[in-house]
């Protein structure tokens, strides 16, 4: 039988992308017919991060690395049972969410869903009680209009089969962690968070969801703030990890200033 909707859909695009050719976001370049958003080159020059990861943090530890933490995570105790990741924050990456964030237009993230659902099935177990993403504050969230962790997160939770339920707010706007000396990272989070839940937890296990793992103590305050309302374990998925020398750029805190 004809789907006649899906014809009528699929001459529209057509006819659209005649008089309104596409052209990609990041080199600007035209888009073929088979390509959304993004052509393919530029996609391919998003890293995807290599074996060995730190198991706590997602870090490379290099390719012949027997290890399963990074030098920081071996040292320091934190509530963070194992987080994920998928790409390396490179230059590509980052050009990209930074035209994401200040252009408020969520939908280019939608290049990412397939990709999040397919490493979730391989790689993330389905036993999560909630999937949770990271909140924005009220300013950056009415002034964007989406928070990017919720988009995110939502992609996980569908591929998971885990409800999506936003336990977390965040009460002020905070300076951008990569400007910050390590010893005050931590008092410039302190009380940014508060337990938004209806009840407290039952000794569930969460998925705790953010766009880009930096200093890691955003997740980690997050998590403090979700087991001390009853959460057993707190695992941490994101869709990128930057690298130490990466958290010093200078785009790369422009961006985090808007995060």
């Amino acid at each position: 039988m004809v789907n006649f909707a899906k014809a009528f859909s699929d001459y529209g695009k057509a006819l659209e992308r005649i008089v309104y050719p596409p052209v990609c976001q990041l080199c600007s370049t035209d888009l073929s017919w088979f390509e959304e958003i993004i052509c393919e080159s530029c996609k391919n020059s998003f890293r995807k991060l290599q074996p060995s990861l730190c198991f706590r943090c997602s870090k490379e530890i290099g390719p012949f690395s027997a290890r399963t933490l990074c030098e920081e995570c071996s040292s320091s105790t934190h509530c963070i049972e194992k987080t994920w990741a998928i790409y390396d924050f490179n230059a590509s990456l980052r050009k990209f969410f930074h035209q994401i964030k200040f252009g408020s237009r969520h939908s280019p993230l939608m290049i990412f869903r397939e990709e999040i659902r397919t490493f979730a099935r391989q790689n993330i177990p389905e036993n999560f009680s909630a999937v949770v993403p990271v909140p924005l504050d009220w300013k950056k969230r009415w002034t964007r209009g989406f928070n990017q962790s919720k988009i995110l997160a939502l992609f996980l939770s569908q591929a998971l089969e885990s409800p999506l339920v936003e336990l977390l707010k965040k009460k002020k706007p905070t300076r951008p962690q990569s400007i910050l000396s390590k010893r005050d990272r931590e008092r410039n989070l302190a009380g940014s968070f508060r337990y938004s839940g209806k009840q407290a937890l039952r000794k569930e296990t969460v998925l705790l969801v953010d766009d880009i793992y930096t200093t890691g103590n955003t997740v980690r305050e997050c998590g403090r703030i979700l087991k001390a309302n009853g959460a057993a374990k707190i695992y941490v998925f994101a869709l990128a990890r930057a690298g130490l020398g990466e958290s010093r750029d200078f785009t790369f805190q422009s961006l985090e200033a808007n995060r």
